[in-house]
């Protein structure tokens, strides 16, 4: 597999675990009471669910799935930061490179003429 196969798998796998929390929030839902696909959208799905549990389970499912979601944000985060970080230290690396090679092509000693 190659890494950008690998990226893009990852990448799944994770806005995956927010798709899934989300459908599991919007599955205990009242009618028209649509969970959105964010952190706010999420804490929201929680505090209603902690405030209107009835049944055995509902609580800690609102938990699990908010832990799943996060679990998928985070993932997602770090992927992103550690990937701009990576392009940052490339360009360091290859204005480093261009900045060294005009140095080392004017040091050398000139030729003579015979």
């Amino acid at each position: 597999m190659t890494h950008e196969t690998k990226k893009a798998v990852k990448a799944e796998i994770f806005s995956g675990f927010r798709r899934d929390a989300v459908t599991r929030f919007n599955e205990r839902m009242p009618e028209g009471m649509k969970v959105e696909d964010t952190l706010e959208g999420v804490m929201d799905a929680v505090d209603y669910v902690l405030d209107h549990a009835d049944r055995k389970g509902e609580r800690s499912g609102a938990i699990l799935a908010a832990a799943m979601w996060m679990h998928g944000y985070l993932e997602e985060e770090t992927y992103c930061k550690l990937s701009r970080m990576s392009e940052i230290v490339d360009a360091e690396v290859a204005a480093s490179k261009e900045h060294a090679a005009p140095k080392a092509a004017t040091s050398a000693p000139a030729a003579s003429a015979k």
